[in-house]
């Protein structure tokens, strides 16, 4: 099967799968006087974030890694899916 048409057929699969989240604690930039007065630009661990999942994208970049259909099952199958190839 053609890249292209793979990839466009783990789009449409992987749309057919649950929405789901992952949490992420972007970094912020935050300005801190010390006593001297002098303005010093630190980074801080920020709050929790909820991201959704692109199924599509983590579908195609396995595609990409291992060329094995076993894998592309095993990830259907983690969410109680199966994968139907034409």
């Amino acid at each position: 099967m053609k890249s292209k048409r793979m990839y466009r057929m783990l789009n449409k699969e992987g749309d057919k799968l649950a929405p789901e989240t992952y949490v992420a604690f972007p970094k912020e930039r935050v300005e801190i006087k010390n006593d001297a007065g002098q303005v010093m630009k630190t980074f801080v661990q920020g709050i929790e974030t909820h991201y959704p999942i692109n199924h599509g994208r983590r579908l195609k970049s396995i595609w990409q890694r291992t060329k094995s259909f076993e894998q592309l099952f095993n990830y259907f199958y983690e969410r109680g899916f199966e994968l139907k190839i034409k």
